[in-house]
């Protein structure tokens, strides 16, 4: 593959390498990955990875190498079942999420989370700020701190002044992000009834909109419906738009199913993303507390974030917050916000790859994650 190929004459210190579908049988598999990490394993791809969760865990564990190292968050029992054995057949070390890792902490901060993370043996990171919303990427945070200390060989935890730096300066494109300011534009990924329950709870603590309005647009693949009926406790308007692709779901289709999962909710068709965020926008602005999300699909974010760029929206900086927070939010004193290595899926499946500077190309370290 192209990217090896560039890491190798680069070199690199580390490469975090995203699985695009599964594990197994992903191109990105030929990476000899020191450490598999694994995020929520739940229904997503069925009709190519399987129809429930142990098979999808299945094919997904099919990236955890002889003598490597398994990090995962929570799972439900049965994906972590096959985890298990996964990392027993190939003689892997295995970090649970609650059991060798854990979130002590997670509370509503400004602009963010404040959370406290125990990593291995036993180690308590000092309290970090976290400029990302919701209480799943907290989560992820802890996640990627355990997956950072696996990599390095889990005997140590990883300096505080590192992990302050990383926190800081951390990002999570297309999960909740923030693309215009005047009024106020979200833009989340969630395409599958699992993130959007997580999104959906992200944005009832994290903010005190008065009104959401949804645009939605599914990919014909995917569980529209479980992921709409999700998202039904936010929506107060809705507008179903295409996304640019093959694959997309008819706006007939996308209607009628938002229809049957937003009762009492408007819902009113878009011949595109531009025409509905252009109506969606002028209903916001008449009110500062609205909001308007994007939302139901990876390329339907990507378009509505090249929109926002090239109509020149304007943006909160990173680490701001757009909205009136939560009454109860920790007020954090002035500090220098700095990212937290992030080795995930993340938040959905990934493999990554590590290259240690100098080293042969021939036998590179390596960390996977998988989600």
């Amino acid at each position: 593959m192209l990217a090896f190929a560039l890491f190798a004459d680069a070199p690199i210190d580390v490469a975090v390498v995203e699985v695009g579908m599964g594990g197994e049988w992903d191109a990105t598999n030929i990476a000899d990955a020191e450490v598999a990490v694994f995020a929520p394993i739940d229904l997503d791809h069925t009709s190519v990875l399987g129809a429930d969760v142990a098979t999808i865990a299945r094919t997904k564990a099919g990236i955890v190498k002889p003598a490597s190292t398994v990090v995962t968050a929570a799972q439900a029992p049965e994906a972590l079942a096959e985890l298990i054995e996964a990392a027993e057949n190939a003689d892997a070390r295995l970090y649970v999420f609650g059991r060798d890792f854990a979130l002590l902490d997670d509370r509503l901060a400004v602009g963010g989370r404040q959370i406290a993370v125990r990593g291995f043996h036993g180690h308590e990171y000092d309290p970090a700020f976290v400029p990302l919303f919701g209480h799943h990427q907290a989560e992820n945070v802890a996640l990627a701190i355990a997956a950072v200390e696996a990599f390095l060989g889990a005997e140590r935890p990883i300096p505080e002044e590192v992990v302050e730096e990383a926190l800081g300066g951390l990002t999570s494109p297309g999960r909740l992000q923030l693309i215009g300011s005047e009024p106020v534009v979200y833009v989340d990924a969630a395409h599958n009834p699992h993130g959007a329950e997580a999104l959906a709870r992200a944005v009832t603590e994290s903010f005190n909109f008065s009104e959401v309005a949804l645009v939605v647009g599914s990919l014909a693949d995917k569980d529209t419906a479980g992921v709409f009926e999700e998202l039904a406790p936010i929506a107060d308007l809705v507008y179903a738009v295409p996304v640019d692709s093959p694959r997309s779901l008819p706006v007939d289709d996308v209607v009628d199913l938002a229809e049957g999962a937003f009762l009492d909710v408007p819902v009113e068709p878009a011949e595109s993303l531009t025409e509905a965020l252009e109506v969606a926008r002028e209903w916001a602005v008449r009110d500062r507390r609205r909001a308007v999300l994007v939302v139901g699909s990876v390329l339907l974010a990507g378009e509505a974030i090249a929109l926002s760029r090239s109509e020149g929206w304007g943006s909160h900086e990173r680490g701001s917050c757009a909205a009136i927070g939560r009454r109860g939010a920790a007020s954090l004193p002035p500090r220098r916000w700095l990212t937290t290595p992030r080795c995930e899926s993340p938040a959905r499946p990934g493999t990554a790859a590590t290259r240690r500077r100098g080293r042969s190309a021939r036998s590179p370290r390596s960390c996977s994650g998988s989600s």
